[in-house]
């Protein structure tokens, strides 16, 4: 039941643990840092993971998750505590469904005004600062600094699995 890929890493693994195993690459591999991971002779060199705090790994766990898998449902409670604080319903309502609902990615200006204005982006603001949470990054920042589950939890691991790992280790 094994996938291509899998058997194409392990013929890879196998060209470079050979190639590894020559003298001199050993005194090449034995110069790496500490932190990569040598296992059972074999090719894989696997940076260890980061331990972060409990608290802060799942916290950034759920963030992930709330931007990957469901990215309107921020929006959505905002539209809900806009709704729930009286909001104008009249002339705004029309921004804060297509903002909220994601259908548009235009703003409309209300009111005459030159700039673009949008309650959602206002009161997202608004609530994010009550909150102590930093402003929200302009799209080319969250680019950048976008991170998927996968590599978060390849990179980082909670205090509590580092221990576990450690102990495991330990055993074997």
């Amino acid at each position: 039941k094994g996938c291509g890929v899998a058997r194409s890493q392990h013929a890879v693994s196998k060209q470079v643990r050979d190639f590894l195993r020559t003298p001199q690459n050993m005194q090449i591999v034995a110069q790496l840092p500490k932190s990569l991971e040598f296992k059972n002779d074999e090719a894989w060199v696997k940076p260890k993971p980061k331990a972060v705090e409990e608290d802060e790994y799942y916290k950034r766990v759920e963030e992930i998750i709330r931007r990957d898998f469901y990215p309107d449902l921020v929006k959505l409670a905002a539209l809900r505590e806009f709704e729930r604080m009286g909001g104008d319903s009249s002339s705004q309502a029309p921004s804060v469904l297509l903002r909220s609902t994601g259908k548009s990615g235009l703003s409309r200006t209300l009111g005459g005004s030159k700039r673009v204005v949008d309650p959602v982006d206002d009161f997202m603001a608004m609530k994010r600062a009550e909150l102590g949470l930093k402003p929200l990054p302009s799209d080319r920042d969250k680019k950048s600094k976008k991170m998927g589950l996968n590599e978060f939890l390849r990179r980082f691991t909670s205090e509590d699995n580092a221990s576990f790992q450690e102990l495991h280790e330990m055993d074997q």
